[in-house]
């Protein structure tokens, strides 16, 4: 076996950076409007990362399980009971875990070992079987199944039985059980109860030691239930106990023995019907089976009693109508018997138990590792055991472990619900084939994150049985993403790295072998696949809703011996499909979708029979149906915020996005005022119409910068400054500036350039600048850089120390700076980015058009961006830039039109306000007799795009174009807005309000 091992691991790698990936809640992105919520899953919702040993407060060492457990490595000798007793004996408890701490070396296991104690964590001394923990696992006699199917392809769950006939007291018991309650089959390690419920602790007794473990962890199975009423029923009185939507079920009053305080961990099952089958067209009767197939796993938040019945309040959402029985909806029954829905507190959940640090491998000396690769058939289904089995468990997690060869899934959820996969590295398996083996097998699992695993010589890896609200994200497989039926829904599978060769089929088989039919069956495995209710009814039913791809690196050789392909039309290499949100199972009615949507081919009206064959078909155009693809995201992750420490996938071109920032800072609002709109003969704006409410800063402009730095403001200029101030008194929490500039609307900047080469003048800018914001009581001052004042022009050094020398002369007050796109790509600009990142609260980019400019690039997104990336790279913080935005248009090239509000002498020369284009827009308002024709928005940007009388063309800021600038500065991770001004608005506040929607997202 260690030959084995050896071999195998020089050919594993070791798991990515992509661990330092901040998984909590804090970078963690909040719900997308018409997603799914995928911010709570995973360990404690992750809100607390993976515990370390902070919170150990007991450790068992590999010294004391050698001593007192026996547990010795590289002996030869089982070392399976006393590894059972050392965790049943050494529970931990709330934030005080116990540790089992693993030895280096080989640790012999020959049967299930459950870890059924809460706060433990297992620990071995490292993943690397030369140097760490080895378990090697070898089913014994009465671990292996000992009845296989009559074509002896794999375990069977119902001929391997054992029933009982005893006497209690006078009467007569008699049951059976069959070896479909070890679902999903044995195990190295099973995270679950193992308390055996009342019910059967006599049939227990009288087991054989090949079937005692059918009783298992029954205390939490709803057969469990001794009442005379079928267990744990929902209200039989209506067809439906609960409403998809709600989150208040309705049970069985006649159950006194039902007991759910806030708290209690709930599972609910709903039956499927006849109807569903019928309406996924399922075409072979045989396959309307008995099952229950709608599940989740609920907190109870509280319960009652109300007109319509005894009732349990839920903590989220039921994802389906909870008919109360099979014949719901209009069905009949099936395999003559009545399904009822259950609603069931689970007694004994085990929760926060992690597996760590260790290798895991099930030898079979007798096959040929080599023999297994690419075969997915069974090779010794009587040995078919799992890794990691999840029943009826939560908040628990597995991280850096690796398996090689296991006998059938490395890891097995069953009824799990806030569990965290990551850091793994998953390798092979003895079974592939019929029967369902060798997955990593999301069944049945709720709220729980797959992050950064490894997946080699497996068979899938699949969300199915109602897995809901999971998360697989970084993964790195050469096998499928498969949503493997059982209405499994509302899942996130992104930035995984899937390449496929095309021996990964069915057809890749010597034998047991099975196609997800059951039975052999041609074509090749796609990276994704799809559950038709047609074809998965044979061992569960159809893929459920909005099971949503984004970001997926995904590529497959689709014939023998061709190259490996992008997976169209779902990826491409070059860049173009990777802000497509792909919602399988989903309408697109609306851009988002609302509703369930099969797939079909023609509309609907016909339903996909078999996704083999039809893996390339574009289901998001018509008349195909059932994928979304309307949706996009400009961001690397829908679940996390920032995965710029991450390596692979997340670099490359074809799939990287930005960052995730709205809401990580608290997004400036800063708008300029010019004073002398108070007293303009268009629509004059008052101080006192100023709405400190709706800005973080508000800058009046502007005051004079004289050559020898004095700045000062008029009389007049100062009374308005003080009115500003004084409605801090209704917005407490607004600060005022004064500003210095105006330099690109006509101001005067022969000042500013000349005290850039005078100390002396740089020094009283300071001191008579500290000055004039005590006078006034405003609270800091914003600079305007300018390039050249004729042959004057100012370096980035000079400006550098112009604000230095301004932020010493006014202390304590603030500074913020403004800047052209010019000023980034100055020569030097990265030595001064620290230091004017050091002195000023922020920096607005002024990328807005300049006067005679042919081009339309006043604030094009890429215009910004390149900006933002410059002065990035420069060095200075993005949460410290503003996006500029201009109130105002201007027509391009040389035209001569001028608005009749702005006079030709005045700041704003040659533009024209807001206010101004949207009243000659409605033929009302100063400059309602200016022509204008061919209208039309801009698609990338919502500018409005105009023909003016004289022929020239004019793009004007509208409320859809300045919530995308919105959008953009979060998109970006910039520091807010910056609005040049605010008295060019509407009297209503039309831009402004659209900027403050975006902003209150």
């Amino acid at each position: 076996m260690r030959l084995t091992t050896l071999l195998s691991f020089s050919l594993i790698l070791a798991p990515s950076l992509a661990a330092v990936v901040d998984l909590t809640a804090a970078n963690r992105r909040p719900p997308v409007t018409g997603l799914p919520d995928w911010s709570q899953v995973g360990y404690e919702k992750g809100i607390n990362p993976i515990p370390d040993d902070s919170l150990v407060a007991r450790t068992v060492t590999a010294a004391q399980l050698a001593s007192s457990y026996g547990v010795i490595p590289n002996d030869g000798q089982d070392d399976t009971a006393g590894l059972q007793r050392a965790i049943a004996e050494n529970p931990g408890s709330a934030n005080a875990f116990t540790l089992i701490q693993l030895p280096a070396g080989t640790i012999n296991l020959s049967f299930t070992i459950f870890i059924s104690s809460n706060y433990l964590i297992l620990r071995g001394a490292g993943n690397d079987p030369q140097t760490g923990t080895v378990l090697s696992f070898i089913p014994d006699a009465n671990t292996k199944y000992d009845t296989l199917t009559p074509n002896g392809a794999s375990w069977d769950l119902d001929g391997m039985d054992f029933n009982w006939n005893y006497t209690e007291g006078t009467r007569q018991v008699t049951g059976s059980a069959s070896s479909g309650w070890l679902w999903p089959g044995r195990s190295i390690f099973r995270v679950g109860s193992k308390s055996i419920a009342s019910k059967f602790t006599t049939p227990a007794s009288l087991a054989p030691p090949n079937r005692v473990d059918y009783f298992y962890g029954t205390v939490n199975y709803h057969w469990r239930n001794d009442t005379k009423v079928k267990g744990y029923m929902s209200d039989q009185t209506k067809e439906i106990a609960g409403l998809a939507g709600t989150r208040k079920i309705y049970i069985d009053a006649q159950n006194s023995s039902w007991t759910a305080p806030p708290g209690t961990d709930i599972w609910v099952a709903a039956p499927v019907c006849s109807a569903d089958y019928d309406a996924w067209q399922v075409q072979d009767p045989t396959f309307y089976q008995n099952q229950y197939m709608f599940q989740d796993w609920f907190t109870a938040t509280g319960s009652g009693t109300d007109a319509q019945g005894t009732y349990v309040l839920l903590d989220h959402d039921l994802a389906f109508d909870v008919y109360s029985n099979s014949l719901g909806g209009g069905s009949v029954q099936m395999q003559d018997e009545t399904y009822f829905a259950k609603v069931m507190p689970i007694d004994e959940p085990v929760h926060h138990v992690g597996i760590e640090n260790l290798y895991m491998t099930q030898p079979m000396p007798m096959l040929s590792v080599d023999d297994a690769t690419a075969n997915y058939g069974n090779m010794a289904p009587e040995s078919a055991m799992h890794g990691i089995v999840f029943r009826y468990a939560r908040d628990s997690w597995v991280r850096n472990i690796r398996t090689f060869m296991t006998g059938s899934h490395p890891i097995a959820t069953e009824v799990a619900r806030y569990i965290q996969i990551q850091d793994n590295y998953f390798d092979g398996s003895w079974n592939k084939g019929s029967g369902g083996n060798g997955y990593l097998r999301g069944s049945r699992v709720w709220d729980s994150l797959y992050y950064n695993n490894t997946l080699r010589n497996l068979r899938h890896f699949t969300f199915q049985w109602s897995a809901m609200r999971n998360v697989a994200t970084m993964q790195n497989m050469t096998n499928d993403m498969n949503l493997h039926g059982g209405y499994e829904g509302y899942n996130l599978l992104e930035l995984n790295y899937v390449s496929v060769p095309y021996s990964h089929r069915a057809g890749s088989c010597l034998s047991n072998c099975g196609g997800e039919g059951g039975s052999q069956e041609g074509g090749t495995w796609a990276p994704v696949y799809w559950s038709t209710g047609n074809k998965a009814s044979k061992w569960s039913g159809a893929s459920g809703p909005q099971n949503v791809f984004y970001r997926n690196y995904m590529i497959k050789a689709f014939t023998p011996g061709s190259s490996q392909t992008d997976y169209t039309p779902y990826f491409s290499r070059d860049g173009s499909l990777s802000s497509k949100i792909w919602q399988f199972g989903w309408d697109r009615l609306t851009s988002l979708g609302t509703r369930y949507q099969h797939l079909s081919n023609n509309g609907g009206s016909t339903l996909l029979a078999d996704w083999q064959g039809h893996e390339q078909d574009s289901f998001m155009s018509d008349p195909n149906v059932g994928v979304n693809g309307q949706f996009t995201d400009s961001h690397t992750s829908l679940f996390l915020r920032d995965v710029t420490n991450a390596t692979g996938i997340t670099t490359f071109s074809a799939i990287q996005g930005r960052v995730f920032c709205a809401g990580s800072v608290i997004p400036k609002t800063v708008g300029y005022y010019l004073g002398t709109s108070a007293s303009r003969s268009c629509e004059p704006w008052s101080v006192s119409s100023i709405d400190t409410s709706t800005y973080s800063h508000v800058i009046y402009a502007y005051a004079t910068l004289a050559t020898d730095g004095t700045v000062s403001l008029t009389t007049a200029q100062q009374d308005q400054v003080k009115s500003i101030v004084a409605l801090k008194s209704r917005s407490v929490n607004v600060k005022i500036f004064v500003g210095v500039g105006g330099w690109g609307l006509g101001a005067d900047a022969n000042g500013l350039a000349t005290i850039a080469t005078s100390n002396a003048g740089r020094t009283k800018f300071g001191t008579t600048a500290a000055a004039l914001l005590t006078s006034v009581g405003a609270d800091g001052i914003d600079l305007e850089w300018t390039p050249c004042v004729g042959t004057k022009c100012i370096s980035a050094s000079q400006f550098s120390t112009i604000a230095s020398a301004l932020k010493s002369g006014i202390g304590a007050k603030l500074l913020s700076l403004s800047t052209p796109r010019d000023f980034w790509f100055l020569s030097g600009v990265n030595t001064i980015t620290s230091n004017l990142a050091s002195i000023s609260e922020f920096i607005s980019l002024i990328t807005h058009q300049k006067p005679t400019s042919t081009a339309q690039d006043a604030n094009d997104p890429s215009i910004i961006q390149s900006t933002l990336t410059k002065a990035i790279s420069a060095g200075f913080p993005a949460a410290k830039l503003l996006f500029g935005v201009p109130f105002y248009s201007r027509p391009l090239g040389s035209s001569n039109l001028q608005s009749s509000c702005v006079a030709s002498s005045t700041l704003g020369q040659g533009t024209f306000p807001y206010y101004s284009v949207a009243g000659f827009l409605n033929g009302t308002g100063p400059d309602s007799g200016l022509g204008y024709s061919d209208l039309t928005t801009v698609t990338t940007t919502q500018l409005y795009s105009m023909v003016l009388s004289d022929g020239s063309t004019m793009f004007s800021d509208n409320p859809l174009s300045v919530a995308e600038r919105t959008r953009i500065s979060d998109d970006l991770c910039m520091g807010g807005i910056s609005v040049f001004s605010i008295d060019q608005d509407t009297q209503a506040g039309s831009l402004i309000k659209a900027i403050q929607s975006i902003q209150a997202q």
